[in-house]
């Protein structure tokens, strides 16, 4: 996703690329990062029969919380909050534990192609809500690029509607809405100046937390050593995600890097077809080309928005 979840500082960051005459570093991170993410929706389809949803959670959360503590020892990042800040990790936790559960669940009801596409309503969502939410000024460009968007996921969604319930394509929809409240939630941290490897840390805590709470109701606690290893991949992928979007917000502007975010959503596709034999139509394919445009073209309205503000 196209999400700046924390910055390695300049002094501990842990990702070094190569300059080449190609492609700059940022590009090189993003790219991975993108990899990394459409990797972690493959491995999480493949793993899904057999494996409880909450024991999944909690395996990866846990495994992630544990990856990021000891990343914030090595770059020196104090993860107690502060009192002030209390309810924005409140809102952080929730959303983003929601955001995890409901992209999960998603990939286990549908196609990964249609789940990611799904979830990748996010910035479109994100664009309604942030002039209610965090009153920021909305413009007829973006409100027609919305459109344009979402128009882009109804298409998209066309060629499932006779083997996908419209229940678990709402649920999907309902996973991008729960992912912009949780980007609306970490622009208000960094409003704050909060460290954005705190609030990724507290909301792995809290979904591995509510997480173990649910096996416990559920007294599911059986896997096999195959379902352990696929958890541990999917830690992996995640962790690897963020540290390279992460890295290559410290090394490019904030435009090329969103955009190439959303190459995910494209790179998933392609997995599903090589990897898992998932059939694609050019439906699909139509949708993605309307819908991945409007969502970068909403980057460059927000990023064209924050230039002017800050311009003196």
């Amino acid at each position: 996703m196209s999400t700046v979840e924390f910055r390695p500082s300049q002094r501990h960051g842990r990702f070094t690329i190569p300059r080449t005459s190609m492609l700059p570093s940022f590009a090189v991170l993003s790219l991975l990062s993108a990899l990394a993410y459409a990797l972690r929706s493959i491995v999480t389809k493949q793993s899904m029969p057999g494996l409880p949803l909450g024991l999944m959670l909690l395996l990866q959360s846990s495994m992630c919380a544990a990856m990021l503590f000891a990343l914030s020892r090595g770059q020196s990042v104090v993860l107690a909050p502060p009192r002030r800040t209390y309810r924005l990790y409140g809102s952080r936790m929730v959303w983003g534990g929601l955001t995890t559960l409901l992209q999960f669940y998603c990939l286990q009801k549908m196609p990964a192609s249609l789940a990611t596409a799904l979830s990748y309503t996010a910035p479109l969502f994100t664009a309604v809500l942030a002039p209610m939410l965090l009153r920021e000024r909305s413009t007829l460009a973006i409100l027609l690029t919305t459109t344009v968007g979402f128009g882009g996921v109804a298409l998209n969604a066309l060629p499932y509607l006779d083997t996908v319930q419209l229940f678990y394509i709402g649920v999907g929809l309902l996973s991008g809405f729960v992912n912009a409240m949780m980007q609306i939630s970490i622009r208000g941290a960094a409003a704050e100046g909060e460290p954005g490897l705190r609030g990724v840390f507290w909301m792995h805590a809290a979904t591995a937390a509510g997480a173990c709470c649910a096996c416990v109701f559920d007294d599911t606690w059986s896997l096999t050593v195959e379902q352990v290893l696929a958890c541990v991949v999917i830690a992996v992928l995640s962790v690897l995600a963020q540290l390279t979007n992460a890295a290559a917000y410290a090394r490019g502007s904030a435009l090329p890097v969103n955009a190439l975010s959303f190459l995910t959503l494209p790179m998933t596709v392609g997995l599903t077809v090589v990897l898992l034999g998932e059939q694609v139509s050019l439906l699909v394919g139509a949708g993605m080309g309307i819908t991945l445009p409007a969502a970068f073209t909403l980057v460059w309205l927000e990023q064209k928005r924050r230039d002017t503000i800050l311009a003196p």
